[in-house]
């Protein structure tokens, strides 16, 4: 089991209209056990880095107005590469004022933009892992993706541990795609067809795929074209993931009935993917805050 220690300490600057609570609450609901934990106000999330892994935990510091960030690994640790990725997962660089001018002018988004003007797109460190996340949370809720992901991390992940730190901490690495690439995944409580497209995602990222979409003119039309992937997940990891603001995965129920305290009747998804189209380019933040205002434990009825 490797041992981590401090290896750095830094702050980013966090901007205007940014609210770190309703961050912590999207993810609170849906933390992998074992890999990612929050206690207090802190997330601390173990990742992989280039050349070597992490625990890292990331605070709100009020009064400096700023993330505090911490890095436990067995080695030195490339800062620019932490910090870029907590930019996207934490959404610090999105234009938060054009988004919520362009989604105020529909009169029922308004007031949800009203109640959360700081909402942002809760985001991944890893796109891989979020992805993976997203094939289990296939047609099962929230509750039971997490599930799901519980056990692919007891039986595949990589056990690590913290040297003295107290509170509660992660405790295992999510199974890196080289390890579930080429695996027969079984007894997760899992259709088989879904298993099978967890180890083709393990093996698209192991060969570098989620590198390439970065550059990808149409990154949601490969990821459809990946074998037991349909729009709802490659929608879902456009905008988690992939950082691309106008991704909707209309089909999602929880968007259909949250779109449907407002529109009078439960659209389909053929309706509110065309609803939706008001909302470009900025379709994916009113997506977050559309599963924002439904209540507690019925966020996304898919398992994203």
């Amino acid at each position: 089991m490797s041992a981590l220690t401090l290896q750095d300490r830094f702050e980013m600057p966090v901007p205007p209209l940014f609210s770190w609570r309703d961050m912590l609450d999207y993810f609170l609901f849906r933390l992998i056990p074992g890999v990612e934990v929050i206690e207090g106000h802190a997330l601390r999330q173990a990742v992989r880095l280039p050349r070597s892994f992490a625990v890292i935990e990331v605070k709100l510091t009020p009064a400096r107005k700023a993330l505090g960030v911490h890095v436990f690994s067995a080695r030195e640790t490339d800062r620019d590469f932490i910090a870029a990725r907590l930019t996207r997962q934490f959404d610090l660089d999105a234009p938060m004022r054009k988004v919520n001018e362009a989604l105020k002018r529909h009169r029922a988004l308004g007031a949800l933009v009203k109640a959360r003007p700081g909402l942002r797109v809760p985001g991944a460190f890893d796109p891989y892992l979020l992805a993976m996340r997203a094939i289990l949370g296939q047609q099962v809720s929230v509750k039971g993706a997490t599930t799901l992901t519980a056990r692919l991390v007891e039986r595949y992940g990589k056990p690590i541990a913290l040297v003295a730190e107290e509170g509660l901490w992660p405790r295992a690495l999510f199974p890196a795609p080289e390890r579930l690439a080429g695996e027969v995944i079984e007894g997760l409580g899992m259709p088989g067809k879904r298993a099978a497209t967890l180890t083709r995602l393990a093996g698209f990222a192991a060969d570098g795929g989620f590198s390439a979409l970065e550059s990808d003119i149409a990154p949601l039309k490969t990821l459809e074209a990946l074998p037991g992937i349909g729009p709802w997940t490659a929608h879902y990891v456009g905008l988690r993931a992939l950082h691309l603001r106008d991704a909707f995965p209309s089909s999602d129920l929880g968007l259909r009935y949250a779109a449907g305290d407002f529109s009078g009747a439960v659209p389909s998804a053929r309706e509110l993917e065309e609803m939706s189209r008001a909302w470009s380019p900025y379709r994916g933040h009113a997506a977050i805050h559309l599963w924002a205002s439904l209540q507690t434990g019925t966020q996304g009825a898919k398992g994203g």
